[in-house]
């Protein structure tokens, strides 16, 4: 008599076998002389260029009455929450048409306000500071900013935490709007790393988050 323990062994082991047998083919083994992700020249990565711009050049009628009067607008874009606050996307085929980079007039935007009036002459004096559970407080303009880190330029995609929840909604109502499939975007942005920033500041050993908080007053 076959005991029972070794046939459910024996039975497991082909169903182990069969499920092998169902993978994918291991992939050749590497040559030794080719080149490895270290010798890569990041330089030579090659980033598509944004399309032609067209920078919106009139305030839309609908924004004349609201605290955003100043603040041209593209009339392609997808209003979401009514009038103001601006919380829009462009139309999916719009999204679609432009490629891996999305045109700044065509960014989605999500807002809890009114932009703030900006001029372009008081920009370099803008200040920011890194404090807290650090050991080397620091407040820096942004003129210090550009003349004393390197800059970098990554491309980086920006995606509402609500894209698409107007599907969701269709199914269970959710506490967000109706966000489309297009509150997505992606773009060249140029900036000093963070990390730059950070390691002059000497984090301290409790310290575990970085809180951004913004000069808004909403």
């Amino acid at each position: 008599m076959e005991d029972p323990l070794s046939l459910q062994h024996d039975k497991h082991s082909r169903i182990i076998v069969e499920k092998h047998q169902q993978l994918p083919p291991t992939p050749p083994s590497s040559d030794d002389n080719a080149s490895t992700s270290s010798d890569c020249q990041t330089d030579d990565v090659e980033i598509p260029l944004p399309q032609p711009t067209k920078v919106p050049a009139q305030v839309l009628d609908q924004d004349k009455k609201t605290p955003d009067a100043h603040v041209p607008r593209d009339p392609r874009l997808i209003r979401l929450t009514g009038v103001h606050p601006f919380n829009v996307e462009p139309p999916l085929s719009a999204l679609f048409n432009e490629g891996f980079l999305t045109s700044p007039e065509l960014f989605y935007v999500r807002n809890h306000g009114a932009v703030p009036e900006v001029h372009e002459k008081d920009i370099p004096d803008w200040e920011f500071s890194i404090e807290g559970l650090v050991e080397r407080p620091m407040t820096i303009t942004l003129a210090q900013l550009i003349a004393n880190y390197e800059q970098i330029t990554c491309p980086v995609t920006l995606v509402c935490a609500g894209n698409r929840r107007k599907e969701q909604n269709q199914v269970r109502k959710s506490k967000g709007f109706s966000w489309g499939a297009a509150g997505v975007s992606t773009a060249l942005f140029t900036g000093v790393a963070m990390v730059d920033l950070i390691r002059k500041a000497r984090p301290r050993r409790r310290a575990k988050f970085v809180c951004m908080e913004g000069a808004d007053k909403l």
